[in-house]
């Protein structure tokens, strides 16, 4: 599927890049029907915007968690690294499956 879902791109992309192409592909389809797929669009962006920016606070409190962490005992940014993943489990306990 993702090969597929980059084949739809590359082709829009370089449709989108030719302007007498653009038109040709977009002329005989209804106005409205490009609208609705322009508003689908614009609210997927925003969506994606959204969960970026989300994911990037949440990054950034990470961070500061750890540097306070870092701060606060004096360890290194490899040693709390180690920490935090001997505290974190690869795996579903076996009681939880």
């Amino acid at each position: 599927m993702q090969v597929n879902q980059n084949n739809i791109i590359e082709s829009l992309q370089q449709t989108l890049k030719n302007k007498r192409q653009t038109h040709l592909t977009f002329q005989h389809i209804d106005l409205a029907k490009l609208q609705i797929i322009k508003k689908k669009l614009d609210i997927y962006i925003k969506q994606r915007e959204k969960e970026e920016e989300e994911k990037n606070v949440a990054l950034s409190e990470a961070k500061k968690v750890i540097d306070a962490m870092m701060e606060k005992t004096g360890l290194s940014r490899n040693d709390v690294a180690a920490l935090l993943s001997q505290s974190s489990p690869n795996k579903t306990p076996k009681g939880l499956r």
